[in-house]
């Protein structure tokens, strides 16, 4: 999953700004059903599209198909937690 392809999908949404003088759309969005590593069978929904710009939508969907990616194979999820402290700083 290429978060970054996803995050410039919801930009071309409205659900974003390139720029401080763009307007964002809050009704625009992806909302995801499956994290990466998530077991996927056919028929299942992985995201949702909101958006009141629909001439953007086939391009999105050009984007998420490239940022998006199904294998036979699992795969590990991305490594979440870095670093652990256990002491209090003081």
């Amino acid at each position: 999953m290429n978060t970054l392809d996803i995050g410039l999908a919801c930009l071309e949404l409205g659900a974003g700004r390139l720029r401080a003088e763009d307007t964002v759309d809050a009704q625009s969005g992806i909302r995801m059903f499956k994290k990466i590593g998530d077991k996927v069978s056919s028929g299942d929904d992985l995201l949702e599209i909101r958006t009141n710009n629909a001439c953007s939508i086939p391009q999105v969907l050009k984007k998420l198909k490239q940022a998006i990616t199904i294998k036979d194979s699992p795969v590990n999820g991305p490594i979440l937690i870095v670093k652990e402290f256990s002491e209090e700083i003081g």
